[in-house]
């Protein structure tokens, strides 16, 4: 089935750290992108005063298991105080733990001047009034998205970016020229993070016992699955316990029956056995694992901010793209 509007969503990530170390897989918790405090859910006074960057992380999930590819680009920001930077970071995994480390800013600012139909370039206010080289490496080939009202524009530049006027007005060059209505100047700008080649759901079942589990007859909860390895661990020749790296212990099943293993956080399945499964008599101690990839693109949003800025609220909006 076509992957539809009610099977896109934005999570944020499991344990809600503020540090690297707890930056995780998929919550099961979904944030809205438009709404104070959805993901910077506090920023400190001294953050204001002292400057600095902070940085969650949050996943846009794909609850279908169609093969897709995603786009995601920063379609707006407000509330933000002068000098504030608000961008896109890459660098982000579907795993959980300390191995995440953030990319520098991506690309985002305005258009400094409107674009017309038949335009090879475009130009582009960068906030905070940063140079390119503030923010992430620019490759020939990354994708622009501009968000007037009518709906996002996908421009693919090419070349590398020309300062027009100092510090941060640049000009990108178009692998092919513009073809639409004219979009004004001040339209939101973003380097899009995109993936690169169709992403769905999957599971990896590592047999290590004298029961084998047939991965083909297994149905993936694509609404609930998360970055995780599930381990069976036999009680009997037909009971099993399941331990998730994730969510910890979770409800026993068995050979005999269909189990459904369930996401603690969301209520949502994970996946599906059927005693159909299974072929073979376990013994007591034995174990299976199960790896299970959500379709999910993860990703890093950074406010920086600097010194002696005036305390305020930051709303932004994520736009997204399945294709």
């Amino acid at each position: 089935m076509p992957v539809t509007a009610s099977d896109v969503w934005y999570e944020n990530a499991f344990g809600e750290g503020e540090d690297f170390s707890t930056y995780g897989t998929l919550s099961g918790n979904q944030i809205i992108t438009n709404v104070a405090g959805e993901l910077f859910n506090k920023l400190e006074a001294n953050l204001f005063v002292n400057g600095g960057v902070k940085r969650k992380k949050g996943h846009l999930r794909i609850g279908a298991t169609d093969p897709v590819n995603v786009y995601v680009g920063l379609s707006k920001y407000t509330s933000v105080p002068s000098g504030v930077v608000v961008a896109l970071h890459s660098g982000a995994t579907q795993n959980n733990g300390i191995n995440d480390v953030a990319s520098a800013p991506m690309v985002v600012g305005t258009l400094n001047a409107a674009v017309n139909n038949g335009a090879t370039s475009v130009t582009v206010a960068l906030a905070g009034n940063k140079t390119l080289s503030y923010y992430s490496g620019w490759v020939n080939g990354e994708v622009l998205a501009l968000y007037p009202v009518s709906g996002p524009v996908y421009l693919v530049t090419t070349g590398t970016p020309t300062q027009v006027t100092p510090p941060n007005i640049y000009q990108f060059n178009l692998a092919s020229a513009y073809s639409g209505a004219t979009i004004p100047a001040g339209t939101q700008v973003s380097q899009t993070y995109r993936t690169t080649s169709p992403m769905s759901p999957d599971i990896i079942v590592n047999n290590f016992s004298s029961v084998t589990l047939n991965t083909a007859s297994i149905t993936i909860g694509a609404r609930g699955i998360v970055q995780d390895t599930l381990t069976l661990t036999f009680t009997s020749a037909v009971d099993f316990t399941v331990q998730s790296t994730v969510f910890g212990m979770l409800p026993p099943g068995a050979t005999t029956i269909n189990t459904t293993i369930v996401n603690p956080t969301s209520g949502e399945t994970i996946l599906t056995i059927p005693s159909s499964a299974w072929s073979g008599s376990a013994v007591s101690g034995e174990t299976i694992t199960i790896d299970t990839v959500p379709s999910a693109v993860a990703f890093f949003l950074g406010i920086d901010v600097p010194a002696g800025t005036t305390q305020a609220g930051v709303v932004f909006e994520l736009t997204h793209d399945v294709l």
